[in-house]
């Protein structure tokens, strides 16, 4: 909603009084949005009837920023049963919503190595994994994070799933392997569509 009130000649709206609404939820990219729009001022008599009406034109205008979140709900889990190479997880799925292309950053505790009980050791036991986000493989670089990059979704909000897979891995002590991925969103920096 936009306050306004009197309108001047040259069609600026000031003060209070006048109120301009935009239906939540539409989705469009960032930027700055104009609308023309008439004012009719009526003049009544004593009786009711209106003696005098003027239109004065007038312009409605809002500026979008960009918007971009995620939601997956806290602290997901990607279970892999009984680890042995190829073991996958089933897919968990968390939504990207944003009005502009955007970036997944993804990040690793333990440099995409479940360890023994989650440890932080170096030298913790410990079972390579990848894991892909919509089909898409993750880069498992240390302690680099990996971006995968999309553009704006046609409605504003676009499902990803998330799976992991153990890789080849030696013999190691029974025990719960844990790790730690964290996701950020970003708008995408740069022209051009997002690489498929």
């Amino acid at each position: 909603s936009a306050p306004a009130g009197r309108l001047s000649a040259s069609g600026s709206l000031t003060g209070s009084g006048l109120r301009v609404n935009a239906p939540y939820g539409q989705i469009v990219p960032p930027g700055r949005y104009r609308a023309r729009a008439t004012l009719l001022t009526r003049a009544v008599d004593t009786e009711g009837v209106a003696t005098q009406v003027v239109e004065t034109p007038f312009y409605v205008e809002i500026e979008v920023q960009p918007s971009f979140r995620l939601a997956a709900g806290v602290e997901q889990r990607l279970f892999l049963g009984e680890l042995k190479a190829g073991a996958d997880s089933q897919p968990m799925t968390f939504n990207a919503y944003s009005n502009v292309g955007y970036e997944l950053k993804v990040r690793s505790d333990h440099q995409w190595r479940m360890t023994l009980d989650g440890s932080n050791e170096a030298d913790a036991p410990g079972v390579p994994y990848r894991v892909a986000i919509s089909d898409r493989s993750v880069r498992r670089d240390g302690d680099e994070a990996s971006v995968l990059r999309f553009d704006q979704p046609r409605t504003g909000r676009r499902s990803h799933n998330l799976k992991a897979t153990a890789l080849p891995f030696d013999s190691q002590p029974a025990g719960a392997y844990k790790d730690f991925i964290t996701i950020e969103i970003s708008p995408r920096l740069g022209g051009g569509p997002a690489p498929v």
